[in-house]
C-alpha cells in the first residue's frame, strides 16, 4: 500500500506539472503576426485575398480584416469567440460551411493559436495595418527539394550562368546547374521558394535575381551572389508569386512586377525601395527597362501594356490592343518602340509615344509566352511548341526551331555560342544553334528522374 500510495502521488505531481505547462503554455501571449498572420496567408488568401474575395471578405492586411463583409459580421471582435465570424466558420463542425471552403480542415493546432489570439483581446502586432500580410511576415523556412524527383516540374524560368558554362533553371524548391554543353547536372541550389519563374543576371554579372513563390501563398524577390549563390539581399515579399523583375541597364535599380497590381524599384546596393506604382488593374507579368534607363514598360494580366516614368513614377501611356493577358514585354533598342505579346497569339509592335501599333508578327497558332532581343534578333517562344527568330531591323522572318516536346515556358539566350535556349511545360530543357537551325541538346532538369544516382 505504502509503495502505490507513493506511486499516487508521484502520477499525481506529474499531473499537476503537465497540467499546469499546458495551463501556462494556453496563457502564453499569441503573436498575431508570427502565429496567425502565416496562417491566414497560407489557408485563407486563395479565396479572400486581393484577387478573389468570396462574400466582399479580405484577410489580406490588417485594413481589411477589419472591415465588414457581405454578411455585415466584424471578421474577428476581440475577446469573443461567439462574435467572431472567422473562429466560427474554422472551427465549424458542418463541412459545407467550415473554412477552407473545399480544403483540408484547419490543424488544430493552428486552430488553437486563433482561439487563444482571439481571447487575449486579438492585437494586431504589424508595422503598417494597409500592407500585405504577406510582406510583413518573418521569412519563410524553405523545405528542402526532393532527393529524387518522382516527375519533371514545368520550367518557368531560365538563364545562362555568368560564366556562360552553365544553364541555370528553376525547379522544386532549389535552383539547379547544367552543363551547357553535355547537359549533364552540376549543382543543385537548395533553400529556394517552391516554383521560380524569373532569372535575372545583373548587367555586370554578379548578382543573379531570382522571383518566384507558392501560388496563392507567398512570393519573394531575392538577389543572389553569382559567385557562391549566398544571399545579398532579400528585398521583398508578397502574397502571391512574383513573376516579373529586371535590372536596369546600368544594374543600379532593379524593377519588379507584384502581384498586388504594383511595380516597385529597389536601390540594388541598399535594398531601399525608391518607388512604388499603383497603375495596373491586375497582376504584372512582365517588365523591362529602355537603354536609357528612364523608361519602364510592364505587362500584366489586366490585358494592356503600360509605359512608365521610372524616376517620377509617372504614367507615360497604356497600350490595350491586345485584349488578353500581356505575357511578356521588351523595348526596341531606340525606346522608340516596344514589342509585346499574349495570349491572342500576335506579336505587337507599338510606338511609345502614341501607342499607335505600327506592325502585327502572326506567326504562332497558340499563346505567345516569352520574347526577347538577343543580337540583332526577335525571339519568341510559344505553346504552339516552337520558336521564332525574327530580323530586328525589319521584323522579317529568319528561323524556326520547331519540334519543342511541349509549350515553350522560358527563354534564354547563350552569346558565347549563340544558342537559344528554352524551358519547356514537360521539364525539358532545349538548346539549339541560332547558325544552322539544330537541336544541339536536350534534357530533362528533374535530378534523378531517369537517370541513376542523385548528385550530392
Amino acid at each position: 500500500m505504502q509503495r502505490f500510495a507513493v506511486t499516487v502521488a508521484v502520477c499525481l505531481c506529474v499531473v499537476h506539472r503537465v497540467c499546469t505547462s499546458a495551463a501556462l503554455a494556453d496563457d502564453t501571449k499569441v503573436s498575431f503576426l508570427s502565429d496567425v498572420a502565416p496562417i491566414l496567408v497560407q489557408r485563407c488568401q486563395g479565396c479572400h485575398g486581393p484577387q478573389q474575395n468570396e462574400s466582399n471578405y479580405r484577410l489580406d492586411s490588417v485594413v481589411e480584416l477589419q472591415k465588414l463583409g457581405d454578411f455585415g459580421e466584424p471578421i474577428v471582435t476581440p475577446g469573443s469567440l461567439d462574435e467572431s465570424l472567422l473562429w466560427r466558420l474554422v472551427n465549424s463542425q458542418d463541412d459545407i460551411e467550415r473554412m477552407p471552403k473545399d480544403g483540408e480542415p484547419i490543424p488544430e493546432k493552428e486552430l488553437n493559436l486563433i482561439r487563444r489570439w482571439i481571447e487575449q483581446g486579438a492585437v494586431y502586432d504589424v508595422a503598417d495595418p494597409k500592407m500585405s500580410l504577406a510582406s510583413q511576415l518573418p521569412r519563410p523556412t524553405y523545405a528542402l527539394p526532393p532527393e529524387s524527383y518522382a516527375a519533371p516540374v514545368p520550367i518557368t524560368a531560365i538563364a545562362v550562368d555568368p560564366s556562360g558554362n552553365q544553364i541555370i533553371v528553376g525547379g522544386y524548391r532549389e535552383i539547379t546547374l547544367w552543363n551547357a554543353d553535355d547537359g549533364k547536372l552540376q549543382e543543385r541550389i537548395p533553400r529556394m521558394v517552391e516554383r521560380t519563374t524569373c532569372i535575372v543576371v545583373s548587367p555586370d554579372r554578379s548578382l543573379i535575381a531570382v522571383t518566384g513563390g507558392t501560388p496563392g501563398v507567398y512570393g519573394e524577390i531575392r538577389l543572389l551572389k553569382a559567385a557562391d549563390w549566398s544571399e545579398v539581399r532579400f528585398l521583398g515579399s508578397s502574397s502571391d508569386v512574383i513573376w516579373a523583375a529586371a535590372f536596369r541597364p546600368d544594374g543600379k535599380e532593379i524593377a519588379v512586377g507584384f502581384p498586388d497590381q504594383t511595380i516597385r524599384i529597389y536601390d540594388v546596393a541598399t535594398g531601399v525601395q525608391r518607388l512604388k506604382v499603383e497603375g495596373h488593374a491586375d497582376w504584372v507579368t512582365a517588365i523591362g527597362w529602355n537603354a536609357g534607363g528612364n523608361r519602364i514598360v510592364s505587362g500584366s494580366r489586366d490585358k494592356t501594356a503600360k509605359i512608365l516614368d521610372a524616376n517620377s513614377g509617372e504614367p507615360v501611356i497604356t497600350y490595350s490592343a491586345h485584349g488578353v493577358p500581356v505575357l511578356d514585354v521588351a523595348f526596341s533598342p531606340d525606346g522608340e518602340f516596344v514589342y509585346s505579346c499574349g495570349a491572342d497569339r500576335i506579336i505587337h509592335y507599338w510606338k511609345v509615344e502614341t501607342s499607335k501599333r505600327e506592325a502585327e508578327i502572326v506567326s504562332h497558332t497558340d499563346v505567345v509566352n516569352r520574347l526577347a532581343i538577343y543580337d540583332g534578333s526577335l525571339f519568341t517562344a510559344s505553346a504552339d511548341r516552337s520558336v521564332q527568330q525574327f530580323k530586328l531591323e525589319d521584323r522579317s522572318h529568319l528561323k524556326t526551331y520547331s519540334g519543342y516536346p511541349d509549350w515553350v515556358t522560358a527563354m534564354a539566350y547563350d552569346s558565347a555560342r549563340q544558342r537559344v535556349i528554352t524551358g519547356c511545360l514537360s521539364g525539358h530543357v532545349c538548346v539549339a544553334d541560332c547558325q544552322s537551325g539544330a537541336r544541339v541538346l536536350e534534357f530533362r532538369a528533374a535530378p534523378g528522374y531517369g537517370r541513376p544516382g542523385v548528385p550530392e
